[in-house]
């Protein structure tokens, strides 16, 4: 095997980086999936678990048979993706792609029952277009537009947000005049 072709494994500085994030993927894998704490080696199941989740990154089960180069970023992008973590190493596996990233925030948006036409709603919003134009389509967005528009729906998921509530609409009573613009009250958002 050549020196090119040489597997040692990460390195040092990125196992420290590597390993917490791996650690915060198993504690929110906890959370979604309580029955793992139900066995009796949870240590086995947790190596069972990170095995299984590093093949499906990389093609391997150890850190020890992957290119710190080549293998790094690929792991780092699966762990974080899987502990919601943001997308700093996504962004970097994929080189910033636009088509990329209005991809990943669809996945988002299906894995927690946000619809597209609510999304696109955040959109206009993020992006601070009036309620006149029309819903932005998140195809259409450059890629400045979509990591704002990325961060603006973590922000939102994190802080408990769902659809379908009168999330961001606070009834005032002292709003109950006509409102700015002859809006109605249920029309002024907060």
């Amino acid at each position: 095997m050549s020196y090119w072709t040489r597997k040692d494994g990460f390195t040092r500085k990125q196992q420290g980086l590597y390993r917490p994030l791996v650690a915060a993927a198993w504690q929110r894998h906890c959370k979604l999936d309580s029955s793992v704490l139900d066995y009796a080696d949870k240590a086995a199941a947790r190596r069972a678990w990170y095995e299984a989740e590093l093949e499906v990154a990389t093609g391997e089960t150890t850190t020890s048979s992957l290119d710190p180069k080549r293998d790094f970023e690929a792991a780092m992008a699966h762990f974080e993706m899987l502990a919601g973590a943001g997308i700093y190493w996504n962004l970097r596996v994929y080189g910033g792609d636009a088509r990329r990233i209005a991809h990943n925030i669809r996945e988002v948006c299906i894995e927690n029952d946000v619809d597209e036409v609510y999304m696109r709603g955040m959109a206009r919003r993020s992006l601070r277009l009036t309620p006149a134009d029309p819903l932005p389509e998140l195809a259409s967005l450059e890629y400045e537009q979509l990591i704002t528009l990325m961060g603006e729906l973590k922000r939102f998921l994190r802080r408990g947000g769902r659809p379908g509530g009168r999330r961001g609409y606070v009834h005032f009573p002292s709003h109950d005049r006509e409102g700015k613009n002859g809006q109605s009250p249920s029309e002024v958002p907060f």
